[in-house]
């Protein structure tokens, strides 16, 4: 959830230069200082921040207290690929529901990346980003993975219209308009700037996790595509078992379904936008 302008705990007293959340202080996105946006360092540890200056009025921070935008999953249950794929053999006592927790895991973070690689517009996230001239740039979300994939990067909003063209990625000490990424966040170009913009920033988040039979595989995964988990869990198993024999059988089988689970999958057509030369006079 995002927390706006929350006044944290803390003396303000032109002296004390640490406060604390009332939640859990997840990601910081803007801090302010006597009413002004605060452009200085800040250390953070758990649910603390210090400043390098004391405020002497005011003090607020809008932040995250857990992750924003959870990839998109589907409709399978890790539940129901356990109850069938156990049906499917005779004996798996030895396996523990630990064991085949990372093994589903495991799958789904493959199956994402190839996905990603087939269709990114399916997990394609976007964020509010604005460019308020600190020097020290602007946070990133803090389920960013990559902006790599076609259609993302960052683009600028005017009048409450998302311009088609994204903005060039630059590098630091760049004179031209720009941006680029920096650890956890986004520095925007040139350094000196007047006027203050407002962006929507499209990127591919971080892999998910699947942590508990009531979580679900990534979208496209139904029912209709369970093939391809039995197959690759098969393969898992196999190896599990030390049967090699088995265990290419298997790889082979999934290799083969997961080619037609990619070759279903239908890709959005990439669109590029061309300049009206009627207008350039």
């Amino acid at each position: 959830m995002y927390i706006l302008n929350e006044t944290p705990a803390g003396l303000i007293n032109s002296v004390n230069k640490t406060y604390t959340t009332a939640n859990t202080l997840y990601q910081a996105v803007i801090i302010t200082v006597d009413g002004v946006v605060y452009t200085g360092d800040v250390t953070f540890v758990d649910n603390d921040f210090t400043l390098d200056d004391a405020p002497t009025a005011s003090i607020t921070i809008s932040y995250y207290d857990e992750a924003i935008s959870p990839v998109m999953t589907g409709t399978l249950l890790v539940s129901s690929v356990s109850t069938i794929w156990r049906r499917q053999k005779r004996e798996t006592s030895d396996v523990s529901e630990q064991t085949f927790l990372d093994w589903c895991d495991w799958i789904n973070l493959f199956l994402y990346r190839e996905i990603v690689k087939k269709s990114p517009e399916r997990f394609i996230t976007t964020a509010a980003i604005n460019d308020s001239l600190a020097e020290t740039g602007e946070w990133l979300p803090n389920d960013f993975k990559q902006i790599r994939a076609f259609n993302t990067g960052m683009f600028e909003e005017v009048n409450d219209v998302v311009q088609h063209d994204a903005w060039l990625i630059t590098k630091a000490e760049s004179e031209l308009s720009g941006y680029y990424v920096n650890n956890n966040k986004v520095i925007f170009t040139p350094i000196e700037r007047t006027e203050v913009r407002e962006f929507q920033f499209r990127y591919i988040p971080i892999e998910p996790k699947i942590t508990a039979t009531t979580d679900y595989f990534i979208a496209p995964l139904t029912e209709a595509y369970i093939e391809v988990l039995i197959h690759d869990l098969n393969k898992f198993y196999e190896m599990w078992d030390e049967n090699a024999g088995l265990e290419s059988l298997a790889d082979f089988r999934f290799s083969r379904s997961l080619e037609e689970l990619l070759k279903s999958i239908s890709r959005t057509p990439q669109a590029y936008f061309f300049d009206d030369p009627s207008q350039d006079f």
